[in-house]
């Protein structure tokens, strides 16, 4: 698709959705000062936007994709972009995370993996992903002892965690924005590329274990039906973004076959920021966003479990007696058998 029509496009949805992007956070739904603390061994996690999440017990890091330069729609449109180490390192050393054992990548789109091959150069981590993701890092390039396919029959060791990948399923594609789902990255890809170079490349979601505890994190608003019935975590990394056009009845299956599966003690919305701007404690939201909180919301109060959303560099204690549940809360929707 040209240029120019892809950014009438994008223009012609945000003006349709921009009347509906704002969030109205609610006073319960942002995270408590106690959040923002943590006892030693007691895992947080910190929000840097769209699905890019920082996971660590003061002991292990592990990095949710990585998404950090986040450059402006006009440089995506016209292309070609790249990671701006200069920030990316800025941002690393601001949140103490200079050193990550481990990144893992929910699928392969720019706002998911533009920045990982340089975070894992620059941090010492393994990238681990999709074929598509591997082929983003050896363009970097990295060496193939730092690339690992994932592999969804078995549980993976970092550190104090272990992790274990799902097969998931992307947001339903938008003509001529995303419509690239279930292509791959064939070759190793260089930077700089354009956009549109980094296709999905398959989508996962990743379930991770600390102790006896569990969090699920999505990387797209979307699922397979019934492919998380018998997984439970205690907590849920919700994206929400790219889906705001669709009716109740696509919200209502998304949270049935992701919150209604994994029975979560608190759920925590992702993806829910604007791509275009730059990562800060202010970040605004994506058009349509705040259609798709307000179903969340509202699914969420039904069967009571709490709902919170970050904005950028908040951190949460997934783990907190704040949140935990011995039994896992009665559901009134519940999980597809595929």
């Amino acid at each position: 698709m040209h240029n120019w029509s892809r950014l009438l496009v994008t223009v012609l949805a945000t003006t349709f959705l921009c009347a509906c992007s704002s969030l109205n956070v609610q006073p319960e739904e942002h995270v408590s000062a106690t959040d923002e603390s943590s006892q030693p061994g007691e895992v947080k996690v910190t929000f840097l936007g769209t699905t890019t999440l920082l996971i660590e017990d003061g002991t292990t890091r592990i990095l949710i994709d990585g998404f950090l330069t986040r450059p402006p729609l006009p440089e995506v449109i016209s292309g070609p972009i790249e990671t701006n180490k200069a920030l990316v390192s800025r941002i690393l050393t601001d949140i103490g995370a200079t050193k990550i054992d481990a990144i893992f990548v929910t699928h392969s789109h720019y706002d998911h993996a533009l920045d990982v091959a340089f975070i894992a150069e620059k941090t010492g981590a393994v990238l681990y992903g999709s074929e598509s993701t591997l082929n983003i890092g050896r363009g970097w390039p990295l060496h193939e002892d730092r690339l690992v396919r994932f592999n969804r029959d078995s549980w993976i060791s970092i550190g104090t965690f272990r992790v274990r990948i799902y097969l998931s399923k992307h947001s339903p594609p938008i003509p001529f924005v995303n419509d690239d789902l279930g292509e791959n990255v064939a070759l190793p890809l260089n930077q700089p590329a354009r956009e549109s170079q980094y296709v999905e490349g398959g989508s996962f979601d990743i379930l991770i274990a600390h102790g006896t505890n569990t969090m699920l994190v999505k990387g797209s608003a979307n699922y397979l039906k019934g492919a998380l019935r018998n997984v439970h975590a205690d907590a849920i990394f919700l994206p929400i973004g790219g889906v705001g056009f669709r009716g109740e009845t696509f919200h209502r299956r998304y949270y049935e076959n992701t919150v209604g599966c994994v029975k979560p003690s608190v759920v925590v919305v992702t993806h829910w920021d604007s791509l275009f701007a730059p990562l800060s404690n202010t970040l605004p939201p994506m058009a349509g966003s705040g259609i798709t909180l307000s179903h969340i919301r509202t699914y969420l109060k039904e069967d009571g479990i709490p709902l919170k959303i970050l904005q950028g560099f908040e951190t949460i204690r997934p783990f907190t007696l704040e949140y935990r549940r011995f039994e896992p809360p009665p559901l009134s929707i519940g999980c597809d058998i595929p």
